[in-house]
């Protein structure tokens, strides 16, 4: 799981600056249940975006 440079709600983003610990924590709260179940519910989930190909990097690129 990414934790770092990940745009937070402000709940996980406080428990974020505690610990990592405290997110998870958290994020087995009804509170957060209740928050991710609005939010599922606007609409507003969907895929993940597609990983990028990393096979044409340089520094992946073989002699």
């Amino acid at each position: 799981m990414k934790m770092e440079e990940n745009p937070w709600i402000n709940p996980i983003a406080e428990q974020y600056l505690l610990g990592i610990s405290h997110v998870i924590e958290y994020l087995k709260t009804e509170t957060y249940k209740i928050i991710y179940n609005r939010h599922m519910q606007a609409g507003r989930s969907g895929p993940p975006p597609p990983k990028a190909d990393k096979s044409k990097k340089a520094s992946r690129v073989r002699a």
